[in-house]
């Protein structure tokens, strides 16, 4: 099960508006359930879907709901699944995500992200953390939201070092989809969007 403890999705450009997506980041589909409650816990929607394997969906709240949105999500899937909340307002001026960290983990999963060269579109970093006295050997995978594979390699991150991937370097030209990073150690890791 994921959790999206709050967000608000409306139609304004200048007001907040939201994105579940959701990754399968298994070699088969995902069945996934989707309940959103509006604040007070009252059932806006229940529905499902399946994702491809591999790959992501992008799940507008207010789409689904068929109202202007602030609440929650709670996504049951019959294989392990990873998520994120996008969030944006003031006609793209400003953005933000959230998903927990808790601790270390030898498998991190980049739900959705997008990174151009354009300095008015959107342009991510992946940052993985090795705390580790240690260094740490890393696999990564980029895909396209549709699951097709765009990049794999591996690098090594030095003990308490961080590495900072630009996604597009990778792929070798404008991306839209997800990573999957794998190290021999327990690493840590956001995505920084602007």
């Amino acid at each position: 099960q994921l959790f999206y403890p709050d967000f608000t999705d409306t139609g304004d450009p200048n007001s907040w508006r939201s994105w579940l997506m959701v990754q399968n980041p298994a070699d088969e589909a995902a069945n996934i359930q989707l309940e959103l409650r509006d604040r007070a816990g009252v059932l806006l929607y229940a529905g499902g879907q399946t994702i491809p394997a591999n790959g992501v969906a992008t799940l507008r709240p207010r789409h689904l709901a068929g109202v202007e949105f602030a609440g929650s999500a709670v996504v049951t899937s019959d294989k392990p699944i990873a998520g994120t909340c996008e969030i944006n307002r003031n006609n793209n001026e400003m953005c933000m995500s959230y998903n927990a960290i808790d601790h270390g983990s030898n498998q991190l999963f980049y739900p959705d992200f997008t990174d151009t060269g354009d300095p008015d579109s959107w342009r991510s970093w992946l940052m993985i953390q090795n705390p580790a006295d240690q260094a740490a050997a890393i696999s990564l995978e980029l895909r396209d939201r549709a699951g097709g594979l765009l990049y794999a390699g591996s690098q090594t991150i030095p003990a308490n070092g961080v590495a900072t991937i630009r996604p597009r370097h990778l792929s070798g030209g404008e991306f839209a989809g997800s990573a999957v990073v794998t190290s021999d150690r327990p690493i840590a890791g956001s995505c920084e969007i602007n």
